[in-house]
C-alpha cells in the first residue's frame, strides 16, 4: 500500500513540473508574440516610408506619380523652392526611419536580453 501511495506522489510532483514548464512555454509564447507584433507594426511603417520617398523620387525628376498612374506622362521641372521642399522632407523621412529602426533594436535587446540567466530552462 505504501509503494501504491508513493507511486502516486511522484507522478504528481512530476505532473506539477510538467505543468510548470508548459507555464513557461506559454509564456515565452507570449512574449514571441507581443514582439513579432511590435515589428510587424514598425515594419508597415518603413514601408509607408519607402513609399513616401518613392514618390519624392518620381518628383526630384519631374515626375507627379499620380499623373504616372493615370498615364500622364508628362514631365515638369521642378523648381528650386520644389527642390528644398522636397529634401526637407526626404531628410524628415529618412530621420523618422532611423527612429524607427532604433526602436526595433531596443525592442529586439528586450526580447532577447536575460535569455542565457533564465532559470527554468524549456
Amino acid at each position: 500500500m505504501n509503494w501504491v501511495i508513493l507511486v502516486i506522489m511522484l507522478v504528481l510532483v512530476a505532473y506539477i513540473f510538467w505543468q510548470r514548464h508548459l507555464i513557461y512555454v506559454f509564456r515565452e509564447a507570449g512574449r514571441f508574440n507581443s514582439f513579432y507584433a511590435k515589428n510587424l507594426r514598425a515594419l508597415a511603417d518603413q514601408e509607408k516610408i519607402e513609399v513616401q520617398r518613392a514618390k519624392l523620387c518620381l518628383q526630384t525628376v519631374g515626375y507627379d506619380i499620380d499623373k504616372v498612374a493615370s498615364g500622364d506622362l508628362t514631365f515638369k521641372k521642378p523648381t528650386q523652392q520644389e527642390m528644398d521642399d522636397i529634401m526637407k522632407e526626404h531628410y524628415a523621412l529618412q530621420s523618422k526611419s532611423k527612429q524607427i529602426d532604433a526602436r526595433l533594436e531596443v525592442e529586439l535587446e528586450e526580447y532577447d536580453g536575460g535569455r542565457e540567466f533564465d532559470n527554468y530552462g524549456g
